[in-house]
């Protein structure tokens, strides 16, 4: 399975081992531990991740706004599940600073099962709850695993989700036409890129392009290799010329626009790579 993305959770999509996960309403960033799959259900606030094993085990993941104090005092009590199963503290919750941890029975599941439930509180109101279960001889193998998420989320100020907040710039760049018109009595050809997905570039330049100067060492047609880097709407390309030194463009989606080094360019499909 394809892993060590970053992504804007969204109902219905998968989360692979290694992806980190960002949730930008609640201002949450986790990433997914390895040997862990899963996904955000449909009309549900709650992820969850199940092993790429065979035994039995599950990680659900949830956002809480509410006084941490409440939090931890919620770990203390019976958590039901469902109508058969229940979650019986074992032992008093531990606090550690902004950082909760609930050990439970878990009653009502056909093998000896275990819970670990940790809870951390961010700067803005909203704490990140990880709630493992699994069966008893297992646990001290999982556990860890909520730790080091615990450890590895960020939080951020909560924010309505951007249309570019998961614009991987390295995928969506792969065999595109970059070109810019300049406007004067009739629209002509400024500048073109020509990117291909095996990592190879052709540029033709006139008047510098998108860099500034007339005589630009990069005017005129040249070859080389290419790689970008940035994910959201901000990102970078950057040109490796065979003859010349390498030129970073800085790339920018917004309202639909597509800007290179600040001037507009249109992105179309390059029907020229091989």
């Amino acid at each position: 399975m394809p892993g060590k993305a970053q992504k804007r959770i969204r109902p219905g999509a998968s989360m692979n081992p290694g992806d980190t996960i960002i949730a930008p309403g609640v201002g949450i960033t986790f990433i997914v531990p390895e040997g862990w799959s899963g996904i955000l259900p449909q009309k549900s606030e709650i992820a969850f991740l199940l092993p790429q094993r065979s035994e039995i085990g599950y990680l659900f993941l949830m956002a809480r706004e509410r006084d941490f104090s409440k939090i931890s005092e919620t770990l203390k009590k019976t958590i039901p599940l469902t109508d058969e199963i229940s979650l019986i503290s074992s032992r008093e919750p531990e606090i550690n600073g902004n950082v909760a941890t609930g050990f439970y029975e878990v009653i009502g599941t056909i093998n000896p099962s275990e819970a670990y439930v940790k809870a951390k509180e961010g700067p803005y109101g909203v704490a990140a709850v990880y709630a493992l279960i699994t069966t008893t001889d297992l646990m001290a193998k999982d556990q860890p695993l909520v730790d080091q998420m615990i450890e590895q989320t960020r939080f951020s100020e909560p924010r309505e989700a951007g249309m570019y907040d998961d614009f991987d710039w390295s995928k969506r760049l792969k065999d595109k036409y970059l070109v810019q018109y300049k406007v004067a009595q009739n629209y002509r050809v400024k500048a073109e890129i020509w990117l291909c997905s095996d990592g190879t570039f052709t540029t033709k330049f006139k008047e510098g392009g998108p860099v500034k100067g007339e005589k630009s060492q990069y005017k005129g047609r040249h070859n080389g290799t290419w790689t970008a880097e940035g994910v959201g709407p901000n990102g970078k390309l950057t040109l490796n010329y065979q003859k010349k030194e390498p030129l970073v463009l800085d790339m920018k989606m917004e309202d639909e626009k597509a800007y290179v080094n600040s001037y507009r360019f249109y992105f179309l499909m390059n029907d020229k790579c091989k």
